[in-house]
């Protein structure tokens, strides 16, 4: 659930997607959108942005420092 409400399970998925690289690629707009999402915590964003980096989207939204 990358796009679901709770955010535990956002971050794990994105994790597990992270892990998995290339083979995310069927994935892309799950992180996207995933990373685009306003959260309380932006470790789902940050997991996310180092995911969508790894698949060459050059654009991927970044964490606020």
């Amino acid at each position: 659930q990358l796009g679901g409400p709770d955010d535990a399970t956002a971050l794990a998925a994105a994790l597990t997607l992270d892990e998995l690289g290339v083979r995310a690629r069927p994935a892309l707009e799950a992180l996207k959108a995933a990373a685009a999402k306003k959260r309380p915590q932006d470790y789902v964003l940050r997991v996310a942005s180092h995911a969508l980096g790894n698949l060459g989207v050059a654009d991927a939204p970044q964490p606020a420092n």
